[in-house]
């Protein structure tokens, strides 16, 4: 049974609605509808449900109580890191949804009823951050055992998410040239070439072969490898800069792009459907803008016929005074 259960909705005859009871409407229809994310609401409805409780009616919800818990999850941090603005909003979106679902059913509830919901401003892009260098994927590698390891160096290599090469790759889904899983996180199936780094990972894994999943410890299911991860990076010299495993996709995304693979293709090796969630993946590196900087300049050069100005400006010499 659901953890926002309520009672079928024609039996409801004039029902004061309670918060709880709107988180119940709202798990209904997501599972109704049969959306993908249902598991991730359950948590986000868990977060809403601890704030207001059980016995709160709907309609003496206010404005200031929607601003108390923005307030209250800003404060709260998981796995050492601050709630991000984005998961309040949808935190806030699903309250709202819930309010809106009961005004629907006409029981007690009209639009006047829902409260103010404040706008949290949107990150433009919220483009990702975290971005590691073939030499430091290979040096946390290095501190991994072989399993983890390969599986690491399959996700910098593919773009790949974690849950769909460790927890959906299976040897059922290899075929002579190609690795395929029937749905991904956007619902669409997958399917990549073993071409390049792939070729020498997919050998080393047909070697440990052990059970129905590609990669696995010793037969068992990898189901996550956090700790592992973090311990490794620290090994490494990278403890400052707090990065998750999830940043192997991103820094995947970045290397293809840098390699000059268009825009479309890279897309079908990270499986984003859309241009808006890929850009959030578009990171710009300071390498990247000092070569952007050398081509604009060597063009003007090259268009004008100019000789390049002396580097020698002063007594301290920079990098950029060394870059030819």
């Amino acid at each position: 049974m659901a953890a926002f259960e309520v009672e079928r909705l024609g039996k409801i005859r004039h029902f004061q609605f309670t918060v709880y009871e709107l988180l119940g409407l709202v798990l209904r229809d997501y599972e109704v509808s049969k959306k993908r994310s249902v598991r991730t609401v359950k948590y986000r409805l868990k977060n809403l449900d601890d704030f207001f409780g059980r016995e709160k009616l709907a309609k003496d919800v206010t404005a200031e109580d929607v601003e108390n818990y923005i307030l209250l999850r800003r404060t709260q941090e998981r796995l050492g890191k601050k709630t991000a603005e984005a998961t309040i909003r949808v935190e806030l979106a699903a309250l709202k949804r819930g309010f809106n679902l009961a005004a629907r059913l006409r029981r007690g509830l009209t639009l006047n009823d829902i409260p103010a919901f404040p706008v949290i401003p949107n990150e433009s892009l919220n483009v990702r951050h975290g971005f590691l260098r073939t030499d430091q994927v290979h040096r946390v590698m290095s501190f991994l055992d072989a399993d983890l390891a390969d599986l690491v160096e399959f996700l910098f290599a593919t773009a790949w998410r974690f849950s769909e090469a460790a927890q959906r790759l299976k040897w059922q889904n290899v075929e002579d040239d190609r690795l395929w899983i029937a749905t991904s996180k956007s619902g669409h199936p997958r399917t990549i070439p073993i071409a390049g780094d792939l070729v020498s990972i997919m050998q080393r894994r047909l070697r440990r072969k052990n059970g129905d999943f590609v990669f696995h410890r010793e037969g068992r299911q990898i189901v996550s490898f956090q700790w592992h991860w973090k311990r490794a990076v620290a090994r490494a010299g990278y403890e400052d800069r707090k990065w998750v495993v999830h940043d192997l996709r991103r820094s995947a995304i970045v290397r293809m792009i840098e390699a000059g693979i268009d825009q479309k293709t890279v897309m079908e090796w990270s499986g984003h459907r859309t241009d808006s969630v890929f850009r959030r993946y578009m990171i710009v590196t300071m390498d990247r803008m000092a070569q952007a900087a050398e081509k604009v300049s060597e063009m003007e050069r090259l268009r004008t016929a100019l000789p390049r100005l002396s580097e020698h400006h002063g007594e301290r010499e920079f990098k950029w005074q060394r870059r030819q």
